[in-house]
């Protein structure tokens, strides 16, 4: 986190914290609760915590000796800056992001399945504040058209009124359980991410066959619609994604696939071929290249400065002379290298990178569009973006996403 946004949570946080105070300005408060109510990271609880005390604007009044979130109290500096911070208007940009976050959040909660959630109501309730002031109508009606112009909300409208009652569309709920930010998921459902998904399945059923079912057996894709796999980047699969992925894969000889009568898949299991692939923790399209026969016979004769070639020799290099000698460099493939640029501009916004961070990574992966094709240059230029992903999602190994491109990018660049 750089120091200007964690400024920034800070004082997002005493003002919170000031608002729950209601008036009794010697109260106690929960830094957790503070924290939940600034829809910050708990992470940075910490970090928050420290900083406000270090700067004289809180003091623990209670310690949890069980390692619980301290309890706070404001002190009169505290509650200066805090009302301070509530006089000085926040920008267009911040006010219109946490609406863009916060309403379709508030609309799943607030309104059963199926059914509308008032735009009175949501006045009436503490999301109407943000950072000590309220919102206005204005601004709330221009948030729910943006949200209904994207897919997000659909919208109740009284005739020549602005919208009364809203309710998130399936879009919209994917948004809320993804718990990520507006952008990065609008981002995540772009026209080419439909490749990104198709990827992922074909990367990630034979493996999850391989681990679901014992030797010999079959794996349930029922079991499948129920586990973690079943979510990419926060969106859940369609059952026609998964179905065209598993006649794909079986098209390809890496699944043995059985089927009701009439019907999509039911059952799944790796070929000989898809255990192979699953044991070469490749790619599928590193994987099925390096399946390939070789088609390329060259024969060369000497006695009378030629060279004959018997059968097809794209990219090879011929001379014709004597005594000649020649250096061939094997490139990177071409389709392999735009693949991994390709996933490693889709994985960038996920990995929690600073500004700075951020605008180098992307530079680096231009770098490597441009100059990839060569394994040397290619390869440094990949493990400089190794470098710069945060060791954490690494070691929790919790993002397909980036493991299928670490592992193709080391593939594909020989570690």
């Amino acid at each position: 986190m750089t120091w200007k946004r964690h400024a920034r949570n800070v004082e997002q946080f005493l003002q919170c914290a000031l608002d729950a105070l209601r008036g009794d300005l010697d109260g106690i408060l929960d830094a957790e609760q503070i924290l939940a109510t600034a829809l910050q990271d708990p992470a940075d609880e910490q970090g928050i915590v420290s900083w406000v005390i270090t700067f004289g604007w809180a003091e623990r009044a209670v310690d949890g000796a069980d390692g619980s979130s301290p309890m706070i109290r404001l002190t009169p500096l505290g509650v200066a800056r805090a009302q301070e911070l509530r006089d000085h208007p926040h920008s267009r940009a911040d006010r219109e992001t946490y609406l863009h976050y916060v309403l379709p959040r508030w609309a799943y909660q607030s309104a059963r399945s199926g059914d509308w959630a008032s735009l009175q109501t949501f006045a009436a309730c503490d999301q109407w504040w943000f950072r000590g002031a309220a919102m206005t109508w204005g601004e709330v009606d221009a948030a729910v058209s943006y949200l209904e112009d994207k897919g997000i909300l659909k919208v109740q409208r009284a005739p020549g009124v602005n919208a009364t009652h809203i309710a998130p569309t399936a879009a919209g709920i994917d948004f809320v359980l993804s718990k990520k930010m507006l952008r990065t998921f609008m981002t995540n459902q772009r026209p080419d991410f439909r490749a990104d998904r198709e990827t992922y399945l074909h990367n990630v059923l034979p493996r999850w066959a391989y681990q679901s079912a014992r030797s010999g057996d079959w794996a349930s894709l029922q079991t499948f619609a129920a586990c973690d796999q079943w979510w990419f980047r926060g969106a859940a699969m369609t059952w026609g994604e998964v179905d065209a992925a598993v006649s794909y894969l079986e098209d390809k000889g890496i699944l043995k696939v059985q089927r009701a009568p009439g019907a999509n898949a039911t059952h799944i299991a790796p070929t000989a071929e898809g255990i192979d692939f699953v044991l070469s923790k490749k790619m599928l399209r590193t994987f099925m290249t390096n399946q390939r026969p070789a088609t390329q016979r060259v024969t060369n004769y000497y006695g009378n400065n030629s060279n004959y070639v018997h059968g097809d020799a794209p990219g090879s290099n011929l001379a014709t002379g004597g005594g000649n000698t020649q250096t061939v460099n094997q490139g990177i493939d071409a389709q392999g290298l735009a693949a991994l640029v390709a996933q490693l501009r889709a994985i960038a916004p996920n990995l929690g990178l600073s500004p700075q961070d951020a605008e180098d990574f992307n530079q680096d992966i231009d770098e490597l569009e441009r100059d990839g094709a060569d394994p040397q240059s290619g390869g440094r230029i990949f493990r400089r973006l190794l470098r710069m992903v945060p060791p954490e999602l690494v070691a929790a190994g919790t993002d397909q996403g980036l493991a299928a491109t670490i592992a193709f990018g080391t593939s594909l660049f020989g570690g």
